[in-house]
């Protein structure tokens, strides 16, 4: 298999993949034998069919669409591997040629913005002092602005995009709870579906690049979150470990937030 950067830009890697006819065709008899596992066949029991005839029963496409789930997850694992990629969320197949006999891909990885903080607690000091925020919640805003607009950072496409569709999401079901269209709404408020997204958009970039500048001011000031306080925050013994990452990002993000407040 072959792993090639095309290029790296915005945060964001494209890497083709190139799959030769000697792996497509190991990779599709392994497909084969994890679907004869799960396949019946008349006069044999579960999974204990000839794998000839398990490939007869099967449609030819099912096989071939399995074959390439399980090609594109060896191609993710190495691309990350051998490329050294810093991903942030879940590649995007963007192409794929399986008409040859060699079969390509084309991936998109959004990766981690990578951004220098640089001198930002003498800025927000300063900023503070010219702005004279009357209380915490003006002088977080003068804060996050001068974070925002003095560090530079690419957020990948796809993530955006993620944040937007979320959006959308939400405000389908709150238009729905009111027994409203999504239409109605957007005419009541005469905004259009296109203008409703590119302030989604914008939204969406700068509320992911808060969480990043907040991250890294927690790893400047070398802020940890304890046992104790994920479980305070969830407010029960026992956390699941799936809610581990979640709760603990809230907890140190918080603790950003009132460090950059003692500035």
């Amino acid at each position: 298999m072959e792993i090639k950067l095309e290029k790296q830009e915005k945060s964001t890697a494209v890497v083709n993949v190139v799959v030769t006819p000697k792996e497509v065709a190991t990779e599709e008899q392994h497909t084969l034998e994890h679907l004869a596992e799960e396949t019946t066949i008349k006069g044999f029991r579960k999974g204990k069919a000839p794998l000839n005839l398990v490939k007869n029963s099967l449609d030819p496409e099912k096989l071939k669409e399995r074959t390439i789930i399980h090609l594109l997850g060896h191609a993710i694992d190495q691309a990350v591997k051998d490329l050294k990629l810093k991903v942030i969320s879940n590649p995007h197949l963007t192409n794929e040629d399986t008409s040859k006999p060699e079969w390509a891909f084309i991936l998109e990885f959004p990766l981690y913005p990578e951004f220098e903080l640089g001198d930002y607690q003498k800025r927000i000091r300063a900023a503070v002092v010219k702005a004279k925020p009357e209380n915490d919640d003006k002088k977080l805003k003068v804060i996050f602005d001068i974070l925002l607009d003095t560090v530079k950072m690419d957020i990948p496409e796809a993530l955006i995009a993620e944040e937007v569709n979320r959006s959308l999401g939400r405000l389908v079901s709150q238009t729905e709870s009111l027994n409203l269209s999504v239409t109605d709404y957007l005419k009541s408020i005469k905004k259009t579906p296109e203008q409703m997204r590119e302030e989604y958009q914008k939204t969406a970039g700068e509320s992911l690049r808060l969480d990043f500048l907040l991250f890294a001011v927690a790893k400047d000031l070398k802020l940890t979150v304890s046992e104790d306080e994920v479980k305070s925050l969830q407010g029960v013994a026992d956390v699941k470990p799936e809610s581990r990452p979640y709760l603990e990002s809230v907890l140190l993000k918080r603790k950003a937030v009132d460090s950059l407040l003692k500035l």
